[in-house]
């Protein structure tokens, strides 16, 4: 109640703004009047902050909310933006990062056309996951405005693919500029940006137009932003204020109307707690933050995926296969995908490559995700250890870890079955018979 009190002090001289001490108080009051943010604390009496934020969720996905959390429960603040939390704050809470992040949320709200056309379904970026595809539709939702947008992924999930979705849902008439910050030291970065005059450095031997001029009237990608030197994170900001800039060695101000889409795979907030992001750009740049989720988080889209990319793969004439075994799904589901979409792909055309028929099968995975796999589901070593391991395994999983035991075994044996019976101590006939059970054989 105190610091529900002295929020509401602070914040009235700029905001229009009420309190409750409860959930259920302010979702009576949310049925007939929808506010632009709400802010919330995670422990609450009866109804958590978390429900509250499902609850909203559900009846008006658009309203930010804005969690607060101690720094003991900063897995729930995280589980709060997997939820759809709009962004967090640790307490103590300062009223200036508060005051920035509201304006920023608001910012947000009135920015978001819901009426706007969805992305139409597309091979650009495949997915059936709700959460991925709610991440999709805000990014719909906000291409036809100016506001800056931050896309927050791992590497390989696809941030430079959703911002050319936007850049042409924008119908912006500019080009659609990338830029990685990652890939060009840092005392480069600056002219390859702004652009630079003849003899503004050493090796500047003639004039070079910019990336934030090329992008006037279009869109500019700004990929591992959180690689940025310092120094020209203050130059950004300038230009995002200003809408202008000074091309290196030049004292001719140029100005441009362009959109900025950035993207990392950093925590942005923890980069500014160590003083290596400021503060002020990252609340001018993540407006909107569009967070897509990892590959292992999205399940049913492996499956999807690869056979696009084995199509793919096809059409081009370069593998006799037309099929991935479904044993080859099973491991692939247990994969970690640390490299994500861009790893799969790698994956898939490595197996394509080295098919010799119309299948794919667990002859053709790499060994890491083979080993992998071994971890996650446990493949046991003999034939005692397969008995007692599928007393727990639920029943329809049984027939799935009974085919990756037989095609491990035999792959170590080099499809010897005499001696693949003996490494696993189990009778030549049975092993026989459950090889004809699955239609396991060695590929001609």
């Amino acid at each position: 109640k105190k610091l529900l009190d002295l929020l509401l002090f602070n914040l009235r001289d700029s905001f229009d703004v009420a309190g409750y001490t409860d959930a259920e108080s302010f979702l009576r009051k949310f049925k007939t009047e929808k506010p632009s943010v709400i802010i919330t604390d995670v422990r609450l009496p009866g109804m958590s902050g978390l429900e509250l934020l499902h609850y909203v969720k559900k009846d008006a996905a658009h309203i930010p909310v804005i969690i607060m959390t101690a720094y003991a429960s900063i897995d729930q603040a995280v589980a709060a933006i997997k939820a759809g939390a709009y962004d967090y704050l640790t307490k103590p809470v300062k009223v200036k990062q508060l005051t920035a992040i509201i304006e920023r949320a608001v910012q947000f709200n009135f920015s978001i056309n819901l009426e706007a056309p969805l992305f139409s379904k597309t091979e650009k970026f495949i997915t059936k996951d709700p959460a991925t595809i709610e991440q999709l539709n805000l990014a719909a939702r906000v291409a036809g405005t100016t506001v800056p947008i931050l896309i927050l992924g791992e590497t390989g999930t696809g941030k430079e693919i959703i911002s050319d979705l936007i850049h042409r849902a924008s119908k912006r008439k500019g080009k659609f500029v990338r830029i990685n910050c990652a890939a060009i030291p840092g005392e480069l970065l600056e002219a390859e940006l702004f652009g630079h005059k003849k003899g503004a450095f050493t090796g500047a031997y003639n004039d070079r137009i910019g990336k934030l001029e090329l992008a006037d009237n279009g869109t500019i990608f700004l990929d591992e932003i959180g690689e940025m030197p310092t120094a020209l994170q203050a130059k950004l900001l300038r230009v995002i204020e200003e809408k202008s800039f000074y091309p290196v060695g030049s004292n001719s101000l140029l100005h441009t109307d362009l959109r900025i889409i950035a993207a990392t795979n950093k925590n942005l907030k923890k980069e500014i707690e160590d003083g290596k992001f400021r503060a002020d750009l990252y609340y001018r740049i993540a407006v909107v933050p569009i967070r897509i989720p990892p590959l292992r988080e999205r399940k049913e889209d492996i499956k999807l995926i690869a056979e696009h990319f084995l199509k793919e793969i096809i059409k081009k004439g370069e593998t006799p296969a037309l099929t991935i075994d479904e044993p080859v799904y099973t491991v692939l589901n247990q994969y970690y995908w640390p490299g994500n979409v861009r790893e799969l792909r790698n994956v898939i055309t490595h197996m394509a490559l080295l098919a010799t028929t119309e299948r794919i099968t667990l002859e053709e995975l790499p060994k890491e995700i083979i080993d992998s796999a071994d971890t996650a589901l446990q493949i046991p070593e003999y034939y005692e250890e397969l008995v007692e391991r599928k007393k727990i395994v639920r029943q329809e999983a049984v027939s799935q870890l009974e085919i990756l035991f037989l095609r491990k075994l035999l792959i170590q044996n080099n499809w010897n079955i005499s001696h693949a019976a003996r490494s696993s101590k189990m009778d030549r006939r049975l092993l026989q018979n459950m090889m004809k059970k699955y239609g396991i054989e060695r590929k001609s």
